[in-house]
């Protein structure tokens, strides 16, 4: 009994205490705090319907707004824009790159894959190792339509430099680089980044060039389309000896299918370079053994030995 009044005690005290250190008067803005908060909704409201149909000019200015919900809506409204200003498109790189939230930097990127280019191009390729999976999506996806606008970033990130060598989370294998993730994402995506690969083979990078080839290697015949680039750099005379070797194997897996591969092979047969000559050899023959391979009858089906059971033994 004598515990449970101590008890008592305390807690009125503790009770004496707290009501002296926050007098009632502390508390009495909480009705002007819901009146603040309401007026902020209604301003963030009131915003939000005027970027719907703000031009530019007045758009631009959001991006840098404290609130989430303007700066994403701003982002929006740039995408809707298309064509805009540079230093609109550097606001969004902006964005992409730094924002806290991780809706304000999809919505940067699918607002870049419409317009940027240069730097900013570069920003949507970090972006393939965001923390957040939605981000990466949609800059994948940003990558992809913007082509041609996009390859001189996706060549810069191919080289084995300071910057395409940062850790990238988005895979738990240890090491796994930016440059690893995009080389990832061209394997897994094939032709629609093969205009990319294709430039790259006319980087000043030797490594550019180098896991361009490899990765036209491992698309094989879907590599069809970067084939005049490869037969172009494989008759350079001016080319590392081990870029046009690699060019040779590119063409030897990927066939003739385009009609620069065999004029392009016969010509290195008669290479000043012995390697590229007996290269060349081996790739016509590879070729030759795929066009003679026989081939089923249209229409018809290949039929192969017909299964048969154990013997029986005759009864007599």
């Amino acid at each position: 009994m004598i515990r449970f009044y101590t008890y008592l005690l305390s807690f009125i005290l503790t009770a004496l205490c707290v009501s002296a250190c926050f007098p009632a008067e502390e508390f009495s803005d909480v009705p002007e705090n819901l009146n603040e908060r309401t007026a902020n909704f209604e301003k963030i409201a009131s915003l939000l319907v005027d970027i719907k149909s703000a031009d530019e000019t007045n758009v631009a200015q959001y991006t840098k707004h404290n609130d989430r919900r303007i700066r994403r809506a701003a982002a929006l409204r740039l995408l809707t824009l298309g064509t805009i200003s540079s230093s609109s498109i550097h606001a969004l790189g902006q964005l992409l790159q730094h924002d806290p939230d991780a809706r304000v930097r999809t919505a940067a990127a699918r607002a870049l894959g419409e317009s940027a280019e240069g730097p900013q191009a570069s920003a949507v390729v970090q972006a393939l190792c965001d923390k957040n999976a939605n981000v990466r999506l949609y800059a994948l996806k940003s990558l992809i339509h913007m082509e041609s606008r996009a390859n001189e970033a996706i060549a810069h990130y191919l080289a084995e430099s300071e910057d395409s060598n940062v850790r990238c989370p988005t895979i738990t294998t240890e090491n796994h680089t930016l440059r690893d993730e995009l080389l990832r994402q061209i394997e897994i995506n094939g032709a629609k980044f093969l205009p990319a690969l294709a430039h790259s083979l006319t980087h000043s990078n030797r490594a550019v060039v180098s896991s361009a080839l490899d990765m036209l290697i491992k698309l094989g015949r879907g590599a069809t389309m970067a084939l005049p680039n490869v037969t172009a750099l494989m008759n350079n005379p001016a080319a590392d000896l081990e870029i046009r070797n690699k060019c040779i194997d590119v063409v030897a897996t990927v066939g003739d299918q385009h009609p620069t591969v065999m004029p392009a092979l016969y010509a290195a047969k008669n290479d000043s370079a012995p390697r590229i000559r007996s290269a060349a050899e081996n790739a016509i023959r590879r070729i030759q053994a795929q066009n003679t391979r026989p081939q089923p009858m249209p229409g018809r089906p290949q039929r192969g030995p017909i299964p048969r059971g154990p013997m029986r033994p005759v009864s007599r």
